[in-house]
């Protein structure tokens, strides 16, 4: 248990950013890895650190999330105005870490935050958030949606809340963000959670910029054929991957961390493994080695298509292995962030 929680701690991908709990049990001769992970390539570096460290032979038996027991669609939407997740299901609402061995809060959902749904007991939602952060919260506060409906939300522009605003029965709070749906007049027209649209006077909020993603991807390409460099971060004379999403975002006015597994701490989820359609030019995409650590970063075109830094050059990749540009990269593809809103 030490081993694999200094391994979390220490190498694996941050724990707030990718669902892993996992134990390893004697079973007679055997032992078996028991729990669930949200990516499968964290549940097989998990069983390859035990493996190496001698505990053979391994039965990897780690259930992948989503896997229907929390129902479906394992997608929704934050309805409360707010509210917070726990580590744990079961813990009441209101405690702190102060009020008791169990009672650890995560973070605060805000109303309507996008959420994909992993796992259900005792009538809580293990969710991954779009701020990217995991943890359980009350499944009454969550309201199911499709997954059509899901990927829109993700795709559309946002529009934060400077300040918190009431309409009606609809309270949000400051710091929710909602999809942006058009204008009229000096109102802007937001999506609810429920789908119905919110009109909100424009000084109220600020609107997300499409376009520092398209010229951050624009940059990115016109970086192609430039060297790999390990370390590098020169666009002209040689470059390495985390150094061209660092220096592309960079140009428009946006200062990511150098490293690629600091880098996926920052954005808001869009995408994951076999889930690339919400991805908008400039969104940033990372993968796993097989430690189970962020080891790649590339720059999305929007939809499967990215640019990366790679051996021996900067170039063209895809997710999609239907697509010419496919490339091996993506079987290690595990989630993609939004830098802008």
């Amino acid at each position: 248990r030490l081993l694999l929680q200094a391994w979390q701690k220490g190498k694996a991908l941050d724990p707030t950013q990718g669902w892993l709990q996992v134990e390893v049990k004697r079973e007679g001769p055997r032992w078996a890895l028991l729990g669930s992970s949200e990516f499968p390539g964290l549940a097989r570096a998990a069983g390859a650190l035990l493996e190496a460290a001698g505990f053979r032979p391994l039965e990897n038996r780690v259930r992948l999330l989503p896997d229907g027991a929390a129902g479906n669609p394992p997608y929704g939407v934050f309805r409360a105005a707010r509210a917070l997740t726990w580590a744990r299901p079961g813990e009441a609402s209101g405690l702190s870490a102060a009020d008791g061995p169990g009672q650890v809060e995560e973070t605060e959902l805000l109303f309507g935050d996008p959420l994909r749904v992993l796992d259900k007991q005792k009538g809580f939602l293990l969710v991954h958030a779009a701020s990217g952060y995991l943890g359980w919260v009350e499944e009454k506060a969550v309201l199911r949606c499709s997954e059509k409906r899901f990927l829109s939300l993700l795709a559309a522009p946002r529009a934060l809340f400077l300040k918190s605003y009431r309409r009606g029965d609809v309270e949000v709070p400051a710091g929710a963000a909602l999809p942006f749906r058009g204008k009229k007049g000096d109102l802007v027209l937001l999506e609810t959670p429920r789908g119905g649209i919110l009109p909100v006077p424009s000084r109220w909020v600020k609107l997300s910029d499409p376009s520092r993603g398209e010229a951050a991807a624009a940059l990115a390409l016109s970086a192609l054929g430039t060297p790999y460099l390990f370390g590098g971060r020169d666009r002209e004379e040689g470059i390495d991957c985390s150094g061209l999403v660092q220096a592309c975002w960079a140009a428009q006015g946006v200062r990511l961390p150098r490293d690629a597994r600091m880098q996926v701490l920052c954005g808001r989820l869009v995408g994951w493994k076999g889930k690339w359609e919400a991805l908008r030019p400039g969104d940033v995409l990372f993968f796993m080695n097989r430690w189970g650590r962020i080891s790649h970063v590339a720059l999305s075109l929007g939809g499967s298509r990215f640019v990366h830094a790679t051996p021996p050059e900067v170039t063209v990749g895809s997710l999609d292995p239907a697509d010419p540009w496919y490339t091996s990269t993506a079987r290690r593809f595990v989630l993609a962030k939004r830098i802008r809103l």
